[in-house]
Parts: C-alpha cells; structure tokens; sequence
C-alpha cells in the first residue's frame, strides 16, 4: 500500500488601498432691490415694501390742470452685493378715487434722477410704459440688471387728461407704483 502525502501551495492575496476626500464650502448670493428714497435721512439707498414706500416727488404734485403733466422719478437699484437679475415696473395699484382713474401716464429711463420734461421727452433710454397708459399698465418688459448696484431711474409723466370733468377738481390721490426684481 502506498501512502501519498499532499504537499498544497497555499497563498493570501494581499492588497492595500488609500482613499481621497475633498470639500469645499457652497454659498448661495442674495438678490435684493432697493428704492432711493429722498424724505429718508436728506436721500437714502433703502429697501421699501407696501407699507413703507419710498416718497416721490412731482415737478407740480399740486394744482394739476387739464392737459398738464407732472414728472416724478423712482430710481430703483439692486444692492452692491446683490447677484444680477431683472427690474420690472408694476404700473400703480389699484386705487377707487376718480382721479386715479382718469390720470394717464408714461415711463421712460434716464441716466439719472433729473426727470423733467427735457429729460423725459429727449430720453435716449428705452420706454417702459407707453404715454396715455392708465395707472396700472405694467412695462410689457423686464430691465436688465446685469451687476449689483445697477440703477435705473425711472421718469414718470403723469398727465391729467385735457377732457377732465369739473368733477375732479380739488381731488387728491397717491398712486403708489411697485418694481419687481428676479435674481437671473
């Protein structure tokens, strides 16, 4: 009888590994819109909602005749910091005074906040609102606002209408007029 002895091969597969790791830290901008307000601290940069608007002022905010028109400025800006995006002009909110409802208007841009007649009539920027446009017609259009602190200055004719009934003399009201901005 024969004895047979096994001699086996036995091995250990041995491997090593490293691992890579990384980060980094991811913020998101901010968007924000502010209004130059002219009553706030002799002139400010500041942001405004529905219950505290900037205040705008009329080259004749009183004393408005049939045919004659008034021209009021609201510069509108994104802050210095803000990431780039759209200004689009709202028109007024709805108001149920008479006056309101017959006054007309026009929007065009200047280059600063002088905006008279000269200004308004020999605008090289765009027209936002076309004249005769009742208060709350919007900008069928956005402004770009292609870096933080990008102004636009928005020149409003306002304009009482030469077939005014007697009916509105003496009558006040305060169209209250609104931006929206849209980060991009």
């Amino acid at each position: 009888m024969g004895l047979v002895l096994g001699v086996g091969a036995s091995s250990t597969l041995a491997a090593w590994n490293d691992s890579e790791y990384g980060q980094g830290t991811i913020s998101s901008g901010v968007f924000i819109t502010q209004t130059f307000d002219p009553a706030a601290s002799g002139g400010t940069w500041r942001a405004t909602d529905e219950g505290s608007p900037a205040t705008m002022t009329y080259s004749a905010a009183s004393g408005l005749t049939p045919g004659q028109h008034t021209y009021g400025v609201f510069s509108v800006r994104t802050s210095p910091d803000s990431v780039p995006g759209t200004l689009l002009f709202n028109g007024a909110a709805p108001n149920t005074s008479a006056l309101h409802g017959a006054l007309r208007y026009g929007v065009r841009i200047i280059s600063d906040r002088n905006c008279t007649e000269g200004s308004f009539n020999g605008a090289s920027g765009s027209t936002v609102v076309p004249n005769g446009s009742i208060l709350s017609t919007p900008a069928a259009s956005a402004q770009n606002a292609p870096t933080g602190g990008t102004t636009i200055h928005y020149c409003i004719r306002v304009t009482l209408p030469s077939g005014a009934p007697n009916s509105l003399q003496g009558q006040t009201t305060t169209p209250r007029f609104s931006v929206t901005g849209t980060s991009s």
